[in-house]
C-alpha cells in the first residue's frame, strides 16, 4: 500500500507447519494510530458476502462455542468440540492465535474485537498467525511463536529458501 505519507510493506511466509509469519513495513515521518479490527462470522452460509439463509453458525453448531479472547501480545480465538462428520471435526482444545511485536491494546466485543496501537513513525511489526488442532499443540507451539518474534528475519529467510529449493 502506498499513499501521499504512509508506505506499506508486507510479507507472509510459513514459519512453522502451523504459524505463519507476516513482516509489515511500515514508512511514515509522522506518528500513527494503528487499528485492527475483525469479527467471527454470524451467518452459516454466505456467498459474495452476502447471507444465503437465517442459519446461524451458533444455531447450527451449539457446541462449538467460538470465543475471542486478548492475550498479552495478542488475540486467540478458541472452540468447543463439534463433531458433524462431513461438515465441521474440532476437537474442543483448538485454538487460532494472533501475536503481535508490538505493544497494543485490545478490547472484545462478543465476537468483534479492536486493536490499536501507536507508532512514532517508521517501523517494522510482526505478527504470527498459528491455527492450532490439540492441546499438545497449542502447547507446544507456543515456544516456536516466542522463538519466532525474537528472531523474525531468521524466519523469513529460511522460510524463503525453503520455497526456492521447492521450485529447483
Amino acid at each position: 500500500m502506498i499513499s501521499k505519507d504512509v508506505q506499506v510493506e508486507m510479507i507472509l511466509r510459513f514459519a512453522t507447519p502451523r504459524t505463519s509469519l507476516l513482516e509489515t513495513k511500515i514508512t511514515s515521518d509522522k506518528p500513527l494510530d494503528l487499528v485492527w479490527d475483525g469479527e467471527l462470522l454470524e451467518k452459516l452460509e454466505a456467498k459474495e458476502g452476502k447471507p444465503l439463509s437465517d442459519k446461524t453458525i451458533a444455531g447450527e453448531y451449539p457446541d462449538y462455542q467460538r470465543k475471542i479472547s486478548a492475550t498479552r501480545d495478542g488475540l486467540k480465538v478458541t472452540f468447543g468440540k463439534v463433531r458433524a462428520t462431513w461438515d465441521l471435526l474440532t476437537s474442543g482444545e483448538s485454538e487460532y492465535q494472533v501475536h503481535k511485536s508490538l505493544p497494543m491494546q485490545t478490547e472484545i466485543n462478543g465476537n468483534r474485537f479492536t486493536s490499536k496501537a501507536h507508532i512514532n513513525g517508521s517501523t517494522t511489526l510482526y505478527t504470527t498467525y498459528s491455527h492450532l488442532l490439540t492441546a499438545q499443540e497449542v502447547s507446544k507451539e507456543q515456544m516456536q511463536i516466542r522463538d519466532i518474534l525474537a528472531r523474525p528475519a531468521f524466519y523469513l529467510t529460511a522460510s524463503q529458501q525453503i520455497f526456492c529449493e521447492f521450485l529447483l
